[in-house]
């Protein structure tokens, strides 16, 4: 009986001990191949990055609020980073935004990178910039949304179309309250170039 015994102990412990090799064998080998590469992978120029000026990175933003005239506001990035010594401010990336005006068509914004203010809400929208209301469409490299002012500005590379004409100017100011648009250009003694279709 006690050979038995003996027996019995002997091939338990060369089981567990053949299973603790085979464990650490097959998965310490996989953990170490999925170990992470210590190589610096370069990424896409879209992607923030985090540096020491930055306190954090948020993938898929969204923000929305309504203004004192009852206009709603949201505004959409893929990344957003917020810098250590501007924490109301959000850099984004790949942004849209919409303005929907009390009784009126929406206004969309798109463009490459925007900083948006938390505090106050106004955004400065950049590169490949583009604004469409209704039948209009403008393309620049800068656009400011001034909420405080209720107006948005364009300038830079600035070219406005609707149905009918195309318009080259230094700027464009549209009032958000009372939908008025205004083109003009920096220098006075220069004038707005129009093309008709």
């Amino acid at each position: 009986m006690k050979k038995k015994l003996i027996i019995e102990i002997f091939l338990l412990l060369l089981i567990l001990t053949i299973s603790i090799l085979i464990f650490n064998f097959y998965f310490n080998k996989n953990e170490k191949d999925a170990g992470i590469d210590k190589t610096k992978i370069k990424d896409s120029d879209d992607k923030p990055m985090i540096d020491e000026g930055t306190s954090s990175v948020i993938k898929n933003i969204n923000y929305s609020f309504v203004d004192d005239n009852d206009n709603n506001y949201k505004i959409f990035a893929e990344f957003g980073k917020i810098l250590v010594d501007q924490p109301n401010v959000i850099k984004m990336t790949n942004v849209t935004a919409f303005a929907y005006l009390k009784n009126n068509a929406p206004v969309k914004i798109v463009s490459k990178f925007a900083d948006y203010n938390k505090t106050n809400h106004e955004t400065s929208f950049y590169e490949k910039v583009n604004l469409k209301y209704l039948n209009h469409d403008a393309k620049s490299e800068n656009l400011d949304l001034l909420f405080i002012k209720n107006i948005i500005l364009m300038y830079n590379n600035l070219i406005y179309i609707n149905e009918d004409m195309k318009l080259l100017a230094d700027k464009f100011l549209f009032n958000l309250e009372t939908k008025d648009a205004k083109f003009f250009m920096n220098d006075t003694s220069e004038k707005v170039k129009v093309i008709k279709y």
